[in-house]
């Protein structure tokens, strides 16, 4: 059954994304990259259902200021992965103790992309400017009567902070998760806190996060062959075709919304990924898909195992 709420969510995200991408290029703030366009719309997505102009102000703000804050760490920390190791471990902890679980899982999964973003402390100041840009797009976006989903106010319990033992078990998951990267050095390696991440903001009750997990292991490697897939297909007929890459990505967070479909969700999402990060924005002279493939879809593997052995089977939040 199609819901209109999640028609209207997905719409919002759509518009979050063109729209701050269209900013991105416009003010070229040399060392940001696709990691404020990524907090813009999950940001806009988080709040949609927000109808008091302060309370989404209040967090988009708060949200801000820690995925500023984490990305600033993993920024100026590049090279040095023991102080690295300690610093977004650290923030990790402050950051469950004292957010709910999905701003704390956005705020750490942009931290994170900083890995894929130029070091050092000028760019990292960079992206903080790029991500409280996207401040106003986000109050734009999810304003009363634009795209508003038909449902009542969150809870006040939705803005509580996790339980402590929440807190340290997430905490635990991406420290191990960030040991594992530096230990084996590969070439992806972030994803798996990444992974870590996207599965347990995906966590809802009544959802079991060793399904979740498993429906990753394999969306991940399905997702980046229908991304290549696409990414062909695209240049083989008419290059413009790639402008459909945003829609395809929407798709997928309709699917989620719609009917809480994390394995369709995940294929349609890396699919985009695959082709707006890897290929259209990121480096792509050094593009290798195969590479890329084998890469990404053994970061995700211990990523979603961190998941399901720290966790009881079948355990639902």
């Amino acid at each position: 059954m199609l819901s209109l709420s999640a028609f209207k969510r997905a719409g919002v995200l759509l518009c979050a994304l063109l729209l701050m991408a269209a900013v991105w290029g416009l003010i070229r703030i040399p060392g940001a990259n696709m990691l404020i366009v990524v907090f813009t719309f999950l940001t806009s997505a988080l709040l949609a259902d927000i109808r008091s102009f302060h309370q989404r102000l209040t967090r988009a703000l708060r949200l801000a200021l820690y995925s500023s804050s984490a990305q600033f760490l993993t920024g100026i920390s590049q090279g040095r992965p023991v102080l690295q190791f300690f610093l977004c471990t650290l923030f990790a902890c402050f950051t469950f103790f004292t957010l709910p679980r999905r701003d704390g899982c956005i705020a750490m999964l942009i931290g994170y992309l900083a890995f894929f973003a130029p070091p050092g402390y000028q760019p990292a100041i960079d992206r903080i400017i790029g991500i409280f840009a996207g401040i106003p797009v986000i109050m734009t976006v999810t304003m009363n009567g634009l795209f508003q989903p038909d449902v009542r106010e969150e809870k006040a319990s939705a803005d509580a902070p996790c339980l402590p033992h929440e807190a340290l078990e997430i905490t635990a998951q991406l420290g191990t998760g960030h040991l594992l990267f530096q230990l084996l050095q590969l070439f992806q390696g972030p994803w798996i806190m990444l992974t870590i991440l996207f599965i347990t903001m995906s966590a809802s009750p009544g959802k079991s996060l060793a399904l979740l997990a498993i429906q990753r292991i394999f969306a991940v490697p399905l997702g980046i062959l229908a991304g290549g897939f696409l990414l062909g297909t695209f240049c083989t007929l008419d290059y413009h075709f790639v402008y459909l890459v945003p829609f395809i990505g929407a798709a997928g967070f309709f699917l989620l919304y719609n009917n809480g479909d994390f394995f369709l969700f995940s294929v349609g999402f890396m699919a985009a990924l695959t082709i707006f990060s890897d290929w259209m924005t990121g480096p792509y002279t050094r593009f290798h898909f195969w590479e890329l493939f084998l890469s990404r879809t053994l970061a995700t593997l211990p990523g979603a195992l961190l998941v399901l052995t720290s966790r009881d089977d079948g355990k639902k939040i």
